[in-house]
């Protein structure tokens, strides 16, 4: 579902709906569109659309609508698009393992392969950035390592911090990642904690990646 941006872009017609891509201007004018006419994909390169995607994983409704699992994708310029990453509140524990995605809801996953964003079209990984905000304790110095994880099976680190600071900012340079992926590759978000002489409480992580 790509949603429009510019109200001088019009809406695309019959013929333009049957290739597989809409643009709407709100929900509304899509779910007038008949349900024959509907379809899904992925575009990246107009900067004046929204892009939508469905997270598959679990129940849909019988029309194929956009349940509140729906992922945002938003394109940032005509070469690539940034994918938005986050989770909830938790409290981290000693050498524990996290893994996240998109709008991930529970609160510490620690179970790879679950939280995964699939990957549409052939796109090459460029860069991510992904800030750890403490709302409660900060914790001690011990190294924190967040990676990429790809297909459930490699690892690329973005960074190591280790600080007392209650905001930590992990990124990769520019020119580090040229991760490429297939259609129907995916990946997730690995964090990897340390054994904290006091641990950080009420952390928040999120971030984005960028696709080319």
């Amino acid at each position: 579902m790509l949603r429009n941006n510019n109200p001088a872009l019009p809406l695309m017609d019959d013929s333009q709906l049957a290739g597989g891509f809409m643009v709407v201007a709100n929900e509304a004018a899509r779910n007038a569109i008949p349900l024959a006419k509907r379809k899904i994909g992925m575009l990246v390169s107009w900067t004046d659309v929204t892009i939508l995607t469905k997270n598959f994983v679990g129940a849909t409704t019988a029309d194929g609508d956009w349940t509140n699992n729906a992922n945002w994708v938003v394109p940032i310029s005509s070469e690539g698009v940034t994918v938005t990453v986050n989770i909830n509140k938790f409290d981290p524990a000693d050498s524990a393992t996290y893994y996240f995605g998109i709008n991930t809801q529970e609160a510490s996953p620690t179970v790879a392969g679950i939280e995964i964003v699939y990957i549409s079209k052939p796109c090459t990984l460029t860069f991510a950035d992904i800030k750890w905000q403490t709302y409660g304790v900060v914790g001690t110095t011990e190294n924190i390592s967040i990676y990429v994880r790809k297909n459930n099976t490699t690892d690329y680190l973005v960074e190591t911090i280790g600080n007392t600071s209650n905001v930590k900012r992990f990124n990769n340079s520019p020119t580090s990642f040229n991760l490429a992926f297939a259609v129907d590759d995916f990946f997730e978000i690995k964090v990897v904690c340390p054994a904290w002489g006091t641990n950080p409480t009420q952390v928040k992580i999120t971030g984005y990646l960028i696709f080319v």
